[in-house]
């Protein structure tokens, strides 16, 4: 069975492990290092195929609804999934 490819995309150091460390007890799931930047994730989209982005909806200095439109342009293929600590609803 192929494995599901993931990356967490979170400008929270902390956050970003603590979220690959849980997904990494999947045996489904095949985590690649995470990323912090719109940089460092489209570096890692360059190279590897990836299934499923975890996107921060707020990284620092950059909005990552923003991103998620690049992405998708770019990358139509693959599957978002957006991340809030936010609790208003527009967010």
């Amino acid at each position: 069975m192929k494995k599901i490819k993931i990356i967490v995309v979170d400008d929270h150091e902390m956050f970003r492990s603590g979220m690959e460390s849980l997904l990494k007890k999947n045996i489904d799931f095949e985590i690649h290092q995470g990323a912090g930047t719109r940089s460092e994730l489209f570096d890692v989209l360059s190279t590897q195929q990836i299934d499923i982005i975890l996107l921060d909806i707020s990284l620092s200095g950059e909005s990552g609804l923003d991103l998620l439109e690049d992405i998708t342009h770019k990358h139509p293929a693959v599957k978002i999934i957006m991340l809030t600590m936010h609790e208003e609803i527009q967010y």
